[in-house]
């Protein structure tokens, strides 16, 4: 098991994030998939890790993705590009949007209405 408290022991890893899930693959390939957490079970923001330079951690409270990138600006991008997702998964625009309007748009988009 690698030491998470020595961020200059790295591994080359391919991650994905989506507004549902954060995802580590061994390499770019759909099998080599490593670890998920889906980002609904993710309670607080992520944070870059004190002592690093660029390593961010995403924790659902049982289990751990750190995601160490070559810059601190690289990290900050990936913490606000996942508060940007959560905004989207929260439907922040569609809160202002009357009830009626969006049970349209799902009964046009969706299948299950």
């Amino acid at each position: 098991m690698k030491d998470l408290n020595d961020f200059s022991i790295k591994e080359d890893r391919f991650f994905t994030l989506s507004v549902f899930m954060i995802n580590v693959f061994l390499k770019k390939d759909s099998n080599s998939l490593i670890e998920s957490i889906s980002l609904d079970k993710i309670n607080d923001n992520p944070k870059i890790l004190e002592g690093s330079v660029g390593c961010v951690k995403f924790s659902d409270g049982k289990k751990d993705i750190i995601i160490c990138l070559n810059s601190e600006e690289k990290a900050k991008n990936l913490v606000e590009s996942y508060k940007d997702f959560q905004k989207c998964r929260g439907g922040k625009k569609i809160r202002k949007t009357k009830q009626s309007k969006v049970l349209e748009i799902l009964k046009s988009s969706c299948k299950i209405f």
